[in-house]
């Protein structure tokens, strides 16, 4: 009993851990005093929030935001910018929010968590590549195609019907839509493939994952 009810604590602590020393070690933040040390406490204060019931998560998490508020408010008062203070956006802000709610699902879920902790400190850590690929790697036919992507993915395919008609039962429209968004997202996944490694590993990169997927598809792709 006692360990089933430290370990979301020790989870909370964790993850923030982990979260506040990429922080911590971003070179835009290191003059910021919010770190290693202050993530995990927001992390624990979502936890016994958690623990405390409704009341106490709505009350951690009101206490947390405003001090992160009174944080981002500090840092960007335009006394600072006067001096000459770097703008630090709200990147950090935000994680710190995400760090507290984190923290209070680590209470319901430790796994879940912990692995939505993995991606937000990925992004945090991938801030340069991102904004390179964003800025240099992308142009507009290529967020056109992902958008199109995304609309077929996500928003036709909720409402394709399932079931079957025509001769025999043999066609079904959320079999062939799903078939549709698998072929489109091969071949978006090869061109963006392509354009981060080139042509050569590109296609062969996108040819051994979409291989898992659909043989037939991979191939009419590449071709």
């Amino acid at each position: 009993m006692v360990v089933d009810e430290v370990l979301p604590l020790l989870t909370a602590a964790a993850l923030g851990l982990a979260i506040g020393i990429e922080r911590e070690r971003s070179p835009e933040h290191r003059s910021r005093r919010i770190g290693a040390r202050t993530f995990p406490l927001f992390a624990l204060a979502g936890a016994i929030g958690a623990l405390l019931g409704p009341v106490g998560l709505a009350v951690a998490l009101s206490v947390s935001g405003a001090a992160i508020l009174a944080w981002y408010w500090r840092v960007t008062a335009p006394a600072r910018v006067d001096d000459g203070a770097d703008d630090v956006g709200i990147t950090t802000m935000a994680a710190a929010i995400v760090t507290t709610l984190l923290g209070a699902l680590s209470v319901a879920d430790p796994a879940l968590a912990v692995a939505l902790a993995v991606v937000v400190v990925m992004l945090l850590a991938a801030k340069h590549r991102l904004h390179d690929f964003a800025r240099h790697a992308l142009d507009d036919r290529d967020v056109t195609d992902a958008i199109t992507l995304l609309v077929v993915a996500f928003l036709v395919l909720p409402l394709m019907p399932d079931r079957a008609f025509g001769p025999y039962d043999s066609l079904n429209p959320r079999t062939i839509w799903i078939l549709v968004v698998f072929l489109t997202g091969i071949g978006w996944a090869g061109y963006v493939a392509a354009r981060l490694l080139g042509r050569k590993w590109g296609l062969f990169v996108t040819s051994l994952a979409g291989g898992f997927v659909s043989g037939t598809a991979s191939t009419a792709i590449a071709a």
